[in-house]
């Protein structure tokens, strides 16, 4: 059951409920802004939040793992993701970091693999894929190279050996493959086969 104590002695309020503990900071008398902890029922920190007057996420917020170490940090405009949003490995090191524009992904997102090695880039426009996007091997060598148009699949897409050299072509419309290529290590074209518009096509 939760527990509201008012007057707010030291302008502090604390709830309980559901196993989690909140704490409510306000800053001073202005409750235009709050920050918020909540703990599990050991009192170990889960997250700590900054919230608006309607008790929406405002401004940055922190995750935890149970040992300690940051899980995530998202920042908020009213409730919304806005700004950079970072996800982390439980050994604290860097996996994915997005960019968002009122609640959808918005501009260049990358992962990484637990050694720091660059994982994957692309770029996000109103929340869907757009431009190139490139996958990584985790010695760092290039996997893939993919092309997006409005969140599909559109032109050339390439994928490569782990010695370098290209392995498949392949050319999409509308999401849907219209000519694939295949290559040997040494470069040699082995096959080569288009597909009829029919199938391309929704």
């Amino acid at each position: 059951m939760a527990r509201f104590h008012s007057p707010i002695p030291m302008n502090i309020r604390i709830l309980s409920s559901f196993g989690l503990i909140l704490w409510l900071v306000l800053a001073g008398a202005d409750v235009r802004a709050a920050e918020v902890e909540e703990r599990d029922e050991s009192g170990g920190l889960l997250a700590l939040r900054q919230m608006d007057a309607d008790g929406r996420p405002h401004g940055l917020s922190r995750e935890y793992f149970p040992t300690g170490t940051l899980r995530a940090e998202r920042h908020y405009h009213h409730g919304l993701l806005h700004g950079i949003s970072r996800l982390y490995y439980p050994s604290g090191a860097l996996q994915t970091e997005w960019r968002y524009k009122e609640g959808k992904r918005e501009g260049k997102g990358v992962g990484y693999f637990e050694s720091g090695v660059l994982k994957d880039e692309g770029f996000y426009q109103d929340d869907r894929q757009e431009g190139p996007t490139r996958l990584y091997s985790s010695d760092g060598s290039l996997k893939a190279e993919l092309n997006f148009e409005n969140g599909i699949l559109e032109g050339t897409s390439k994928t490569y050996y782990p010695g370098g050299g290209v392995n498949y072509i392949y050319t999409y419309r509308k999401g849907r493959i219209a000519k694939s290529q295949t290559f040997g290590p040494d470069g040699a074209l082995l096959v080569e086969q288009d597909y009829p518009i029919s199938q391309v096509q929704p």
